[in-house]
């Protein structure tokens, strides 16, 4: 066999023209010395070595790039950064809609006690569709339903809108919030023959789907969207209403929906690509053949046994089963692909400008005790505006957004690991499934056997309150509860509890002194006080464990114009009656200035701030 001589002076580390130039050049000086001597720059040696140097540093550098391409944190190319978050599991978003709280105004007449008749109060279903008046044609949809009778979570404002010719209230109008969204909705179908290979795809014809709303076939069945195909538990939503369940039914005002989960081999994914076109791909099981189908064990699985027919299914590692995990193949139906579309910055809309509506469906109330003529006058009145800018709304993700979401995404693999991570989810719950305001996590203790306290590891301590329709601090109902337990069991560890408990509730209230300067109204000096105080103390800013700091407030106070000074103020407890019935030593918990919650989660709030907050003009 001949001998390889291996050349120890060749250099495979200079990936430059210039150096493999200067490399090419030393090595045909010294291993060729007769076959040339000219090495200038015009000579036809160095023409030769050159192009190989070209030849050389072109596909260095397409190696380097192919190499920066296959990471995220270098990757450059859009394309490419798009399939590395897809395969971390991340789906970047290619619009973002303007969100804005919409007011919503309705007429109802008085009854025989001058006070406003609510058997007309109106319920209003999601989905009103409400468009911009200022020429753009920008659409907002409402994300959940209207009930003028029961308030809700967010609350009612009532004010006489007319009076008869005695003098007494002949039609109040009622005003209710509720949250829109931009977009519109669009509506595609798609055929799938008998013969349809594994993993169809469809592509949407818009650049700017901002959701999935649902996907049905022929025969009525709806297809879930999953975040990848093995997955084959999602969450439905259920009507809470006494054909589902009775015990939860009388929170039907306030918690609309329920969750629940089902196992569904109909599902698909959903791929936002590079040039943000939107496909939805299907599973790769034979709807034909049952789950429960025996294939070859471990012995045999290597042969060639049927090898043919298992190369595209999964495998149960336990019992070598064959079984549909990836989803059905749909065949021989239509399916139908309803998505909304819209947003982007355009939607960003100015105040007062959300007030043309589009469509809107009104629910079922009892008409029968109702003037018909009353009810289509109150209907037609309907009234809808946005007293503050629509915001959030963007276009599509930058590259380097789309490479931190990605590794972020990963790193939590969508699952809740931090107390803080089952605080944001709590929070993150639909609106339409209840209303959850204010959230603490921490870690559980557990009492050992020595009778101390230990941290367990493995539960978490979820303490909530909500609003009620005076946007005062309650417990959750017990559906909202429900739904918060199964909507967290989607996302929460596998080795995780969650203990949903209610925080407690500390009514206090608050009487402070000034002293005004002079030239100023006391009487408005002070009422300037109060209202800042409303503000300081607003549900909105409170939160539970969350400390009130004396100086804080003296610092409010003192900045109001006309105040000199700010001689006194003094927290006190409220408790019992229209309070809650937490009673709270506000004097042994006040140290240096600053008042701490109790070591139970708990929360503080000037339930009533119109008589709980007092304020005292003084002199020196």
């Amino acid at each position: 066999m001949a001998n390889i001589i291996k050349n120890n002076r060749v250099n495979y580390y200079n990936k430059d023209f210039l150096k493999i130039r200067e490399d090419l050049i030393n090595y045909a000086k010294t291993y060729f010395p007769n076959s040339g001597n000219d090495f200038s720059p015009a000579s036809p040696g160095v023409m030769f070595i050159e192009m190989a140097a070209y030849v050389g540093d072109l596909l260095s550098f397409y190696l380097d790039k192919q190499i920066q391409e296959t990471f995220i944190q270098t990757a450059t190319e859009r394309e490419n950064i798009v399939n590395i978050a897809n395969m971390l599991g991340y789906n970047h978003k290619n619009i973002t809609p303007a969100t804005v709280t919409l007011s919503v105004f309705q007429l109802v007449p008085s009854d025989i006690t001058a006070k406003p008749n609510l058997d007309y109060a109106l319920k209003i279903n999601e989905g009103t569709l409400i468009s911009t008046n200022d020429g753009s044609g920008i659409t907002f949809r409402t994300l959940e339903g209207i009930d003028f009778k029961s308030t809700g979570s967010i609350g009612a404002e009532t004010d006489v809108y007319s009076i008869d010719s005695n003098g007494n209230p002949e039609y109040y109008i009622l005003k209710q919030l509720v949250r829109a969204s931009a977009g519109t909705l669009e509506t595609q179908t798609f055929y799938f023959p008998s013969d349809t290979e594994p993993n169809p795809s469809i592509l949407l014809n818009r650049t700017d789907v901002i959701e999935i709303l649902d996907v049905t076939d022929s025969s009525g069945n709806t297809w879930y969207e999953v975040p990848y195909l093995a997955q084959q538990t999602v969450l439905e939503t259920i009507k809470n209403d006494n054909n589902t369940t009775n015990d939860l039914y009388v929170y039907e005002s306030d918690t609309p929906y329920l969750l629940n989960y089902i196992v569904t081999n109909k599902k698909f994914v959903k791929r936002v690509a590079a040039d943000n076109n939107t496909e939805l791909i299907f599973g790769a099981g034979i709807a034909a053949n049952s789950d429960n189908v025996l294939y070859p064990n471990q012995e045999n699985l290597n042969s060639s046994f049927e090898t043919q027919a298992l190369n595209n299914r999964v495998m149960d590692p336990t019992n070598f089963m064959y079984f549909q995990a990836n989803g059905e193949v749909p065949r021989d139906t239509t399916l139908t692909v309803r998505y909304y579309v819209g947003g982007g910055f355009s939607s960003n809309v100015a105040q007062g400008t959300i007030t043309e509506i589009q469509t809107i469906n009104f629910g079922e109330i009892n008409e029968s005790i109702l003037s018909q003529e009353i009810l289509q006058f109150i209907r037609t009145r309907v009234t809808f505006t946005n007293e503050e800018p629509a915001r959030g709304g963007r276009n599509e993700e930058s590259d380097e957004e789309i490479k931190q979401n990605a590794m972020a995404y990963f790193s939590a693999q969508n699952r809740c690991v931090t107390a803080q991570d089952y605080m944001v989810r709590a929070l993150s719950l639909p609106q339409k499934f209840g209303s959850v305001a204010k959230v603490f996590a921490y870690r559980d203790d557990e009492i050992t056997t020595e009778g101390t306290s230990v941290e367990n590891p493995l539960a978490i301590n979820l303490y909530t309150l909500a609003y009620d329709n005076n946007k005062n601090f309650v417990t959750l109902n017990a559906a909202t509860k429900y739904n918060l337990s199964k909507y967290l069991g989607f996302y929460r560890m596998a080795t995780d509890a969650v203990n949903i408990k209610d925080a407690y509730i500390i009514n206090i209230s608050l009487r402070f002194d000034i002293v005004v300067l002079k030239g100023y109204n006391q009487n408005e000096v002070l009422a300037r006080c109060i209202l800042v105080l409303k503000d300081y103390f607003n549900n909105d800013k409170m939160q539970i464990n969350k400390p009130i700091i004396h100086s804080e407030i003296y610092n409010a106070i003192s900045l109001v114009d006309g105040v000199q000074s700010v001689k006194s103020i003094k927290i006190n407890n409220k408790y019992g009656g229209l309070y809650s019935n937490s009673k709270y030593n506000i004097d042994a918990a006040t140290r240096d200035g600053i008042l701490y919650p109790a070591a139970d989660a708990s929360i503080f709030e000037v339930k009533f701030p119109n008589t709980d907050i007092e304020g005292k003009v003084v002199n020196y």
